[in-house]
């Protein structure tokens, strides 16, 4: 009978953020639970008459806090029951705020005429 070797490595943690080059370009870190990831991601409260700029930050927020629950491996959706959560916001803000499936430096500005 033969001794068993080492155990199967480990699998490689996934990427991780690279914090100096995240601080170059000013941003910082910002830790949530998923649930307030999840309210944000689809929650938008601009009025009707929100200026560009306002929707395009509105966007960049709910695209971010998207694309952080897909690089962790989180549903979209809540596990909890709807009375634990805060219902007001499950129909608030445009239903194309879960982002794409893959993180990008977020929506670009080029689409549609700006005013």
């Amino acid at each position: 009978m033969t001794e068993p070797g080492p155990g199967p490595e480990a699998a490689p943690a996934p990427p991780t953020t690279d914090a100096r080059a995240e601080a170059e370009r000013g941003r910082v870190a910002l830790w949530l639970e998923p649930d307030d990831l999840r309210w944000l991601a689809r929650h938008c409260c601009c009025p009707d008459d929100a200026d560009q700029e306002t929707r395009d930050r509105c966007g960049r927020l709910c695209f971010r806090a998207s694309a952080a629950l897909h690089k962790s491996g989180l549903p979209r959706e809540s596990a909890r029951p709807a009375a634990e959560t805060d219902g007001a916001a499950e129909t608030d803000g445009p239903a194309e705020t879960d982002g794409p499936a893959e993180e990008t430096d977020g929506p670009s500005g080029g689409g549609g005429a700006s005013g």
